[in-house]
């Protein structure tokens, strides 16, 4: 039986942040998902159903601790857990 790569989904809106957090996830076997914005992020983390989220703090449509409290208010992703990323 095939063992799944667990998904970990960045949300930060500086590329090069996202290129680091992309070379470290998928270093360790994991699949990397990502999205430069939280609307974006919103809609495809629903969709894509990640094992973990990792979520700036400062995005510019929609802080990160608003983004957070979206997704736990969201029956479809509340357990997944949240790291928040602060510079």
């Amino acid at each position: 039986m095939e063992t799944l790569k667990k998904k970990i989904f960045a949300v930060d809106d500086e590329s090069e942040i996202l290129e680091f957090i992309k070379a470290t996830v998928e270093s360790m076997g994991c699949e990397f998902l990502s999205a430069e914005n939280a609307l974006d992020g919103l809609v495809r983390i629903e969709k894509e159903k990640p094992d973990l989220i990792l979520l700036d703090v400062m995005l510019p449509d929609m802080d990160g601790i608003t983004m957070c409290q979206r997704l736990k208010s969201n029956p479809k992703t509340k357990d997944i857990p949240i790291f928040m990323l602060t510079s």
